[in-house]
């Protein structure tokens, strides 16, 4: 049963308070393989002073993953997927006895590859791992979240540590007998695995490496190459060199954005080198260094003649806070022309009872009508109306028209 959060947690989801979060986890067979300890057999004091290493070898077939919500009398009332069947294999290096528990001297190694010990292997190696994450899904996994990670302000491990640097460590502490103390860890690689976000969105990862220790204070996972995919509207993305770190917030680097298409709407006309995303408190911080893109608009036949209103408040999950370091470029794909914003463009939205607040700045912006300098504008935009801005303030620092008549002339 997973304990209550901290605090109120709102991610759309009602349910009594009656009501219990279980997390099901079910196997179809775990296997233990034992291929005993290094050097000669010891005795109880032996072991004591320099415990040896026992080799262990974990197969887990068909497990899968639900949440389960349940009522006061524990007859279930709803059932949530979170990981479908999924089988996976793992080496085991345990140091001390060999029922001790897992928060200290074990060093857990996925196998990724069949080996000549297992060429069995294949059907275990991590590949085709499937996680569903909706409303109820996301705020069970944080609430699990407390168990599994350290305090925010617990920074016994350097944030800047990668994966394979941490691979190293653990490789070089496996020698020392001595580690019967140490934290376990837990080096899980995958070879493929897909989420399937909100049952419209996937994203499909693949040469991923997770990490986990024990205490807490590391939970990262590191991956080649990140593909997307909308069933709503068919958009999709893809992205390579992601990290992704839960503690001590949670955040995503990108190495590089490739491809964004969005159908009728958006193209990007060129790779965005450096994403960040995190998550501080309520509210999502975007990094991206550059944007250029080319934007679609329907043809009247394609586009019939709606009564809809064109200006409505963005009912958002959290506050968003996104800034572009090198600007943005605009490209109409009819025309050719060109618009700019140069510099620094800041966008900041914050969700409010009742409305949304949207505030931009920016250093510069250019088209062939028109150019903008060091603008600051922001509004709130109720959620009940449509096509209404309230307290709208807009602020320029220069106002230039060139094309057609001059500032002076207008």
């Amino acid at each position: 049963v997973l304990p209550h959060p901290p605090q109120q947690i709102d991610v759309g989801v009602s349910s009594s308070s009656a009501c219990s979060r279980v997390l099901a986890w079910r196997f179809n067979k775990i296997e233990i393989l034992s291929f005993g300890r290094d050097g000669q057999k010891q005795t109880k004091d032996e072991a004591a002073e320099a415990p040896s290493k026992l080799k262990q070898r974990i197969n887990l077939s068909s497990f899968v993953c639900d949440i389960g919500l349940e009522g006061e009398e524990g007859n279930e009332l709803a059932s949530y997927p979170l990981i479908e069947p999924f089988s996976y294999s793992a080496d085991v290096i345990r140091l001390g006895e060999r029922f001790g528990g897992f928060t200290t001297g074990l060093e857990v190694f996925g196998l990724g590859e069949p080996t000549d010990d297992c060429p069995d292997l294949a059907s275990l190696a991590g590949s085709g791992l499937s996680v569903h994450m909706g409303s109820m899904q996301m705020e069970s996994l944080m609430q699990l979240s407390v168990m599994l990670l350290a305090p925010p302000e617990d920074t016994t491990t350097d944030d800047t540590t990668t994966i394979s640097e941490m691979m190293e460590e653990t490789s070089e502490s496996s020698t020392n007998l001595s580690g019967v103390n140490e934290t376990s860890s837990f080096i899980l690689p995958l070879s493929s695995a897909s989420l399937v976000l909100f049952e419209n969105h996937r994203f499909i990862v693949s040469g991923i490496n997770m990490m986990y220790k024990a205490d807490g204070t590391v939970c990262m996972l590191e991956a080649a190459k990140m593909e997307y995919e909308s069933n709503a509207d068919s958009s999709r993305a893809a992205a390579s060199q992601i990290e992704i770190t839960m503690r001590p917030a949670m955040k995503m680097t990108v190495g590089c954005i490739e491809s964004l298409c969005i159908p009728d709407s958006v193209l990007l006309s060129k790779p965005i080198k450096s994403c960040e995303i995190s998550y501080l408190g309520s509210t999502m911080i975007v990094r991206l260094d550059e944007v250029n893109i080319v934007t679609f608009s329907k043809t009247p036949e394609e586009a019939p003649p709606t009564n809809d209103a064109t200006i409505s408040a963005p009912n958002l999950p959290c506050n968003i806070d996104l800034r572009i370091s090198n600007g943005i470029q605009m490209k109409k794909s009819e025309d050719g022309s060109l618009s700019k914003f140069d510099g620094i463009f800041h966008l900041y939205l914050l969700n409010k009872e009742g409305c949304t607040k949207v505030a931009i700045q920016f250093e510069r912006f250019r088209n062939r009508l028109f150019s903008l300098n060091t603008v600051s504008f922001c509004g709130s935009l109720p959620l009940d109306q449509v096509d209404t801005v309230n307290d709208f303030i807009f602020t320029a620092a220069e106002a230039k028209v060139i094309a057609g008549h001059s500032t002076d002339e207008w």
